[in-house]
């Protein structure tokens, strides 16, 4: 029950509030027209404030946050570790079923499989039920499935009725093993439960597949959809947001197309970064259309009740709310095909407040996305060996997306980024036009990608040096 002074209250910001402290709303006192509720919860300390932003104060808000480091302080007000039993998962039978041993599912929260084969602990299973923004249970957040959980994996899929699997990780990252393969490429049988693939989609940052399932003696089978977002990275967050709400929409309107919204399960490795991020998304997301109203802090706290350090990083914490802003303030490109010609028309339309055309402004906001940080991810295109194979010290591939060329460092380096085409991941492979002291590795790269077609899309001089040696020394005859 809360006393008097818990209950919501509404508290207009500005100047001259000598009362309210400064830490408590951060940088938020040079934006007198804004509105926050702050609810207090009987809570532990340091997790009890909750801020709730108007959707229209929502992109200042961020903004600010952004420029204050309000983001770390506001996560840094969640405890982290354990708030509540898991004695269960820590019993020495269930311990090899943790892919970690310190992110363990509570024992008032966690999926309890039916016993199998007179098995008492067979009903463990690193997953936990987690509640969304007012519908109860929507999801089931999961560890990765290892080798020895697969048949378990499977068992809870049925038992739970579910049809939305969202995968948030790729099998290997950076060399390790995240996740196992826990679905066929044709047909699989896992104690009396029969997976079948039925098709597969990839799309550029995620893959869909759907699967027929069926149990031994039971009649009917059930269909699955499997969600992989393939593009975010172990510990951090995808580069653009609008690609990982636009699969959270599919999933939505799978399930209203089966009419069926029994529990996603999700799961990344652990099942707490990406999974938390990914579900506190969601959330936030049907806050704000429901109500015009956003509490990514009150939601995560929530959530963190139903399984252990949901969103595990500030910058995941944040990516939620960039993604919010991207999604209700940003300019969504992404259009069907027969409204593409009026789009176009209304990109080419003078803004009469900047003087630019919306094409111009969509290409700066384009151009604002750029990493700052990106010249860190591309070392080796900076040491001495390989300055001198760079057209300009500004253009340059990044180490995880370049070619490796086939032969022994620090000769391996060429200027080229693998290129996405739509569907098809590293359909293309984009690169510089050679120098003279680059021209082999070219020929390198043509072999070692297995490349039969060569675009040039720079005019040709008979007088180039690098012609010379490009076409006329060797190219083949």
């Amino acid at each position: 029950m809360k006393t008097n002074s818990e209950k919501n209250r509404r508290i207009h910001v500005d100047n001259n509030l000598p009362l309210l402290k400064r830490h408590l709303i951060p940088s938020m006192f040079h934006i007198p027209q804004m509105t926050l509720e702050i609810e207090r919860y009987d809570a532990p300390l340091g997790a009890e404030r909750q801020y709730i932003v108007k959707l229209e104060d929502l992109e200042q808000y961020v903004k600010s946050l952004s420029d204050t480091g309000g983001f770390k302080e506001q996560y840094g007000m969640l405890r982290s570790g354990p708030q509540k039993p898991w004695t269960v998962g820590m019993k020495p039978e269930n311990k090899p079923k943790n892919r970690y041993q310190d992110t363990v599912p509570y024992d008032e929260s966690r999926v309890v499989l039916q016993k199998y084969k007179g098995d008492p602990n067979s009903d463990y299973i690193n997953a936990s039920y987690v509640d969304s923004y007012k519908k109860g249970t929507r999801y089931i957040c999961s560890q990765g499935p290892l080798d020895s959980t697969l048949e378990d994996f499977w068992r809870m899929i049925w038992q739970e009725d579910v049809n939305v699997i969202g995968m948030l990780a790729n099998i290997i990252e950076n060399g390790k093993k995240k996740c196992e393969k826990y679905w066929p490429d044709k047909s699989l049988r896992t104690s009396d439960i029969i997976i079948t693939l039925q098709n597969e989609k990839v799309y550029l940052d995620y893959t869909i597949r759907s699967f027929k399932i069926l149990k031994v003696g039971v009649s009917g089978h059930r269909v699955i959809r499997q969600y992989q977002y393939t593009a975010w990275p172990d510990g951090g967050v995808p580069l653009y947001p609008l690609s990982l709400i636009n699969m959270l929409q599919d999933i939505q309107s799978f399930q209203k197309e089966q009419q069926k919204f029994t529990p996603w399960v999700l799961h990344c490795s652990a099942g707490i970064g990406r999974s938390g991020t990914f579900m506190v998304l969601d959330s936030a997301l049907e806050m704000s259309l429901t109500e015009g109203k956003i509490d990514v802090l009150g939601i995560l706290y929530r959530m963190r009740q139903h399984r252990v350090d949901l969103i595990e990083t500030v910058e995941q914490y944040e990516f939620v709310y960039k993604s919010l802003v991207e999604y209700h303030f940003g300019d969504r490109s992404c259009k069907k095909a027969n409204e593409m010609v009026l789009y176009f028309n209304k990109l080419r339309q003078l803004d009469q407040h900047s003087k630019k055309t919306r094409l111009e402004i969509q290409f700066e906001k384009l151009r604002k996305l750029e990493n700052p940080h990106f010249q860190q991810k591309c070392l080796s295109a900076i040491t001495a060996n390989n300055k001198n194979k760079n057209r300009d010290p500004y253009i340059i591939p990044p180490d995880n997306g370049r070619p490796v060329l086939k032969t022994s460092p620090p000769s391996n380096y060429i200027n080229a980024v693998y290129s996405y085409s739509y569907g098809v991941q590293n359909r293309f492979v984009v690169t510089q036009y050679p120098l003279p002291n680059t021209v082999a590795d070219f020929w390198q790269l043509l072999w070692d990608t297995g490349s039969c077609s060569i675009v040039v899309l720079n005019e040709i001089s008979n007088k180039d040096e690098v012609i010379k040696l490009y076409i006329f020394k060797n190219w083949p005859t």
